[in-house]
Order: C-alpha cells, then sequence, then structure tokens
C-alpha cells in the first residue's frame, strides 16, 4: 500500500495509527509542492484528486473520512463502525460530538486569536467531553469495543492535550479521569504504541508554520 500526504500530522495521522493498528505495511511518500502533488496525482486514476490518498493495487481512493471505512473492511472489521442496528447509529452520533470538539480545538492552532478562542469555548468543550465521558462510563471503549471512533476521541485528546500545555493551561481530561485511561489504553494497543513512539510521529508537526499560531507536535 502506498499513503500519500503531506510531511506533517493533520489528516493522515489518524490513518497511520490505523495502519499501524490493523498491522498493514505500507510506504509513505510526501510531497513537497502542491506541483509535486498534481504530478503524483497524475500517476493514478482517482476519482476525486487529493491529500491524503492510499493505493492499494487497483484500489486507489482519497478523502481522509473514507480511508479508514477502506482499512476496516480490508482488514475484515465490518464492526469497526459499529455494529448493525442502534451501536452504528451510536457510533456516528458520537463522531459528529467529535468532529464539533475537532473544529473548535482545530482553530486554536489557526486563529491569531487562538488562546482567546479556546478560553471563550472551555465552557462547551467541558461539556461535550463530560457528556462523552458520561456515555463511555466504566467501558474500556466507547461501544465496548474497539471501534473508529475511539481513535478519533483518543486523538481529539491528545490534542486538546497539546494545547493546554502550550498555552499552560490545565488539560480538559484532566477532569474526566475515563477519558484520560481511555487515550491512554487506546495509545498502548499493540501497533499503535509503537508507532506513537517512532522517531517520525515524534518530528511531525501537526499543521505547517505558515498555517499555525501555535506549533504542537
Amino acid at each position: 500500500m502506498e499513503l500519500g500526504y503531506w510531511n506533517i500530522k493533520g489528516r493522515a495521522e489518524l490513518l497511520r495509527i490505523l495502519l499501524a493498528y490493523f498491522g498493514f505495511s505500507y510506504k509513505e511518500v510526501n510531497p513537497s509542492s502542491r506541483e509535486e502533488a498534481q504530478a503524483i496525482f497524475a500517476k493514478y486514476h482517482f476519482n476525486f484528486p487529493n491529500l491524503p490518498y492510499l493505493v492499494d493495487g487497483e484500489v486507489q481512493i482519497t478523502e481522509s473520512s473514507a480511508i479508514p471505512v477502506y482499512l476496516a473492511h480490508k482488514a475484515n472489521r465490518p464492526e469497526f463502525f459499529g455494529k448493525p442496528g442502534l451501536d452504528h447509529v451510536h457510533h456516528q452520533e458520537i463522531l459528529g460530538v467529535l468532529h464539533d470538539l475537532l473544529e473548535i480545538i482545530s482553530q486554536t492552532i489557526t486563529r491569531e486569536d487562538g488562546q482567546e478562542h479556546f478560553k471563550s469555548k472551555r465552557d462547551f468543550l467541558e461539556r461535550k467531553f463530560g457528556d462523552i465521558a458520561k456515555f463511555l462510563g466504566e467501558k474500556e471503549f466507547v461501544l465496548g469495543y474497539i471501534t473508529y471512533a475511539d481513535f478519533v476521541l483518543a486523538g481529539l485528546l491528545l490534542l486538546q492535550r497539546k494545547i493546554a500545555a502550550a498555552l499552560k493551561t490545565d488539560s480538559i481530561d484532566a477532569k474526566f479521569a475515563n477519558l484520560k485511561n481511555h487515550a491512554d489504553r487506546v495509545y498502548s494497543l499493540p501497533g499503535v504504541k509503537e508507532y506513537v513512539l517512532s522517531d517520525a510521529a515524534k518530528a511531525r508537526l501537526f499543521l505547517p508554520p505558515s498555517l499555525t499560531k501555535l506549533q504542537i507536535q
């Protein structure tokens, strides 16, 4: 398999983690310019040329929301997006909440007034993370078994933890021990642990300096 993306975390970091979790070997291509990316696109037959992309033989797909679906099916893990029925519905419900949280937290990195923005949204963030903590309860994973939402949640918790450290303020998940334990549990999964401790993972910035006012890794 071939994964293509800029040499940053961005939208591909979760894909790298999933590839490690499922145990898929792959090579990564990091274009250094838009022109180089366009040249790579010309080699393939993407319906919607974009970064990140994944090439697996005749399968050539893009979009960070579609690639995890392909990886789960390739790993014969359709329940990774929730078992059929209400589990699948609840999984989508959780992803919706996490998407809202990610949008707010990401703006903290990119906005000129990021610190003030984070402070102004803190009550909302704490309330939503509190809802997730309540839903999680004493379960190891949000639906009781590992799903895509667990990886999204763990990544989001880690991101806000790093932002809080950069802003010298308390991490939101410090209020919710089960969320902290959940993130630690996900990042200790076989394959995942080895990837996040790798030099490549540690070296990548979340976004390039030109797009952010708050540098985190």
